[in-house]
């Protein structure tokens, strides 16, 4: 399953780097998506017992090995993402993805500018 998800990232995710705290950056394939009002409902059942899920929230599905967390941004596309939550995707007892939500960096600051 792992083999699946590694090809379909490397053919159809985009390039986003990660960025640590400390300077250092990885390059990598993930997907990056706004969660839209449709997906939200969808995810309405995971979330509630987190809280509200803000506008301006990304989903992100990347390689299990590199830790979102642990970046201090998500770069995609010219745009900066702060991670807020991720998780392993697990099957069976093998890490297949990495799961994220993102939000927009100075999205609370950049609202009316557009």
């Amino acid at each position: 399953m792992r083999k699946t998800v590694e090809r379909v990232m490397a053919y159809y995710g985009v390039p986003v780097t990660l960025l640590a705290g400390d300077g250092t950056a990885i390059s990598t394939r993930a997907f990056v998506r706004p969660v839209t009002a449709k997906s939200t409902q969808n995810l309405r059942r995971a979330v509630d017992e987190l809280g509200e899920l803000p506008a301006g929230t990304y989903l992100y599905l990347g390689p299990p090995e590199h830790d979102l967390p642990a970046a201090a941004r998500v770069a995609c596309g010219g745009v900066r993402y702060i991670p807020r939550r991720s998780e392993l995707l697990m099957c069976g007892t093998q890490a297949v993805c990495r799961w994220g939500l993102l939000e927009r960096e100075g999205e609370a600051d950049d609202e009316g500018t557009d």
